[in-house]
């Protein structure tokens, strides 16, 4: 067994200092990174929230002379429709075959 002497054991407790404060600094380093990115992650979450409100909100004008409403079948369930008189019309049809439809129409003098 090797001699130890007092010199021997500072050199080595002054190590053992030295790759304690190395790891340390690499834990401190680690933590922030890792802060950095989850507030990167929620940056980029609301992000993505806002820019789906945007697109609803560029998206909130159209134009034609036709519009209509089907349902998840594909059957036509309402129809928006200006028609070539100018008169504008609104109606609503049922699911059920035996319904009656409802609409409102105006014509082109606002009557």
């Amino acid at each position: 067994m090797p001699n130890l002497t007092i010199e021997v054991l500072v050199d080595r407790v002054e190590a053992l200092e030295e790759r304690n404060r190395n790891v340390e600094r690499s834990n401190r380093r680690w933590r922030l990174a890792g802060v950095g990115a989850i507030a990167l992650a929620g940056l980029i979450a609301a992000g993505g929230a806002f820019q789906v409100t945007k697109v609803e909100a560029e998206i909130a004008q159209y134009t034609g002379n036709k519009y209509e409403l089907t349902d998840g079948d594909g059957k036509s369930r309402g129809v928006f429709q200006v028609s070539n008189n100018g008169s504008a019309g609104l109606g609503f049809l049922s699911s059920d075959p035996n319904g009656i439809p409802t609409a409102l129409v105006v014509d082109k003098d606002g009557n």
